[in-house]
């Protein structure tokens, strides 16, 4: 069981750092070398965790991290950049996922790399779902706010300072789980069937 747990904690940092690294790197290549300069673009976990966000994804199955800062005004196209910067962790996300999926499925692996990449499974389609909620700083709200005006833009972010407390009573009502868990069991049996096809 032991052994279990701690296969389970690579697997949760695997999904953490490379959405935070898909942020930062999508970024740059838009022109944006903020998170470069602030030296976010490292494997390291250290420098990607949220100690509350960690917690809540290791006991909802829903969390976050801390976020890559970004600069959209040094975005070649701004607008475009935001959207796909937005997206670009998901993305990561839904590749990891599908990896998993696979490798999980067709090769006959050992019963710790088999729980391996089905915790790095979970968590990703976990972390991809989660954070394409409308919540500020979620991705979900950034490629909303891609697409508003300017002035709609400044008045959302006056709400992310309370973001946190905010997903923190849908974590522990059981609203967010309620409404993510039906979607996460979607997503994984949809990725399951595209892998076994």
């Amino acid at each position: 069981m032991m052994q279990k747990y701690i296969l389970t904690l690579p697997a949760l940092l695997l999904a953490i750092v490379l959405h935070e690294l898909g942020h930062g790197y999508a970024a740059l290549a838009f022109g944006d070398d903020t998170a470069k300069k602030a030296g976010r673009l490292t494997l390291n976990p250290i420098s990607h965790l949220d100690l509350l966000g960690l917690a809540c994804l290791y006991v909802f199955r829903i969390g976050w991290a801390k976020p890559v800062p970004i600069n959209p005004a040094q975005f070649t196209n701004q607008k475009v950049g935001m959207i796909v910067v937005s997206l670009s962790g998901v993305f990561v996300n839904m590749v990891l996922a599908i990896m998993a999926a696979y490798l999980m499925i067709h090769l006959k692996l050992p019963d710790t790399l088999s729980f391996f990449f089905q915790m790095l499974f979970i968590y990703n389609i976990s972390f991809a779902v989660f954070n394409l909620m409308p919540i500020p700083p979620l991705d979900g709200s950034r490629l909303i706010m891609a697409i508003l005006p300017f002035k709609t833009q400044i008045k959302i972010q006056h709400f992310e300072k309370y973001s946190y407390i905010f997903i923190l009573f849908l974590s522990f009502s059981g609203i967010l789980k309620n409404i993510l868990i039906p979607l996460i069991d979607y997503l994984a049996v949809w990725i399951i069937h595209l892998v076994t096809l």
